[in-house]
């Protein structure tokens, strides 16, 4: 399969969230014993996490007779990363994951990774990364009507500087600043 720079224009880039992630196939799951997981994190576990998982899926899945729908499967990865003690960085992340696979759950998702995101940034020196976080919480401050606030972070992601892997002191990003246009022009028509 192809990862070609296609998949920055894809719709998940609104959330900084790229492919593999956006496709629920991604998404690995045991069909025997219930286990769920991303498919690059899938047998990353220490032996505490194996047990304590262990004992969740003998209490909490039963094998199905058919396949699991994405509505299940997502629960299953959900509870499955909660017992494996993850840091507020995965968090803000997998709920960007979460809105961008499943469009029902988008809305909430997206609220409930805004204080998230916010206490992760704070720990983040200058990079990229922190740059496409500054703009994500923009945007989602955007979706819930916060123009004021999207703004400010907008400007944020657009004047951070930060060094890039080549050495260079780098300003914002011409990627980033694309797609903060593309949600300006979205709050224009909105205010209209």
């Amino acid at each position: 399969m192809s990862s070609g720079s296609y998949i920055y224009q894809w719709p998940s880039k609104y959330d900084g969230v790229y492919w593999p992630f956006t496709n629920v196939n991604w998404i690995w799951h045991c069909p025997e014993s219930g286990y769920t997981s991303f498919g690059d994190d899938f047998d990353r576990l220490t032996s505490d996490e194996v047990a304590a998982i262990r004992s969740f899926l003998e209490n909490s899945y039963k094998k199905p007779n058919t396949p699991i729908n994405t509505d299940f499967k997502l629960w299953l990865l959900e509870s499955t990363y909660k017992i494996r003690s993850k840091d507020i960085a995965f968090w803000a992340w997998f709920k960007r994951v979460k809105a961008s696979i499943y469009e029902g759950l988008a809305g909430t998702e997206r609220y409930e990774a805004i204080p998230l995101l916010e206490d992760e940034i704070k720990l983040m020196t200058p990079s990229f990364d922190l740059v496409q976080k500054l703009y994500v919480l923009g945007d989602y401050y955007r979706r819930n009507g916060e123009d004021k606030k999207a703004e400010e972070y907008f400007q944020k992601a657009l004047s951070t500087k930060w060094i890039s892997k080549d050495g260079k002191e780098t300003t914002g990003s011409p990627y980033i600043e694309e797609i903060v246009n593309e949600r300006r022009i979205l709050m224009k028509k909105s205010n209209n």
